[in-house]
């Protein structure tokens, strides 16, 4: 590789490297101001993780979605769940290194009207003297890589504007991280998409 390519390499990774940063700074504004909007329809779970999963290849990761799980549908954005997962995929990659196995398990509870997607990995856990700060803005540990800290908060953010509940639990190494969702929709939600009409305006020629 010529060192013009290189450069048009190293440009083209800070530049997608900022793009995310302005992205997170966007979301995290949203959800701090009260303004994140959802676009919330029934979604598969098996599908949000697959796609989550593509968007971070360099993760090994293992998804099982247990008896009849694949079809498992949530009322929630697609979209923004999807984000839940890249964060926490990314998050354990950035902690553990690129060898890390994920492990992604769905468990749902009729009862209880939800269904919990867990996030295993077996990398080096999240250090001691975050675990109480972990899904606070900004919070870092020491192999986290470039980035704003914004990942896991933003996870939070998203997570609990579905309604849901975003925790660590306790796990023999690695880090384990369980998200819960409501599988129905609250009872005073929409049972479509509710998309703003587009309003054409029009400006009338004042008579002379």
């Amino acid at each position: 590789m010529s060192s013009q390519e290189r450069f048009l390499d190293a440009i083209a990774d800070e530049s997608a490297r900022m793009g995310r940063l302005v992205g997170d700074l966007l979301d995290f504004s949203a959800i701090d101001t009260g303004t994140l909007r959802l676009v919330p329809d029934w979604c598969e779970i098996g599908l949000v993780l697959e796609a989550a999963r593509r968007c971070v290849s360099d993760a090994p990761t293992t998804i099982d979605l247990g008896e009849n799980a694949y079809l498992l549908a949530v009322w929630a954005d697609h979209d923004r769940l999807e984000q839940v997962f890249v964060n926490l995929f990314d998050n354990a990659i950035r902690h553990g290194g690129s060898l890390t196995q994920i492990v992604v398990t769905v468990q749902a509870d009729p009862s209880a009207n939800t269904v919990t997607v867990v996030v295993s990995d077996d990398g080096d856990g999240i250090p001691h003297e975050l675990v109480d700060r972990m899904f606070l803005p900004h919070e870092r540990g020491v192999t986290a890589g470039p980035g704003a800290g914004l990942g896991l908060a933003i996870a939070r953010g998203i997570v609990d504007a579905h309604g849901g509940r975003i925790e660590l639990q306790p796990a023999e190494c690695g880090t384990t991280i369980a998200v819960t969702l409501p599988i129905e929709p609250p009872p005073n939600a929409p049972l479509a998409p509710a998309f703003e009409p587009i309003v054409e305006s029009s400006v009338e020629a004042a008579a002379p």
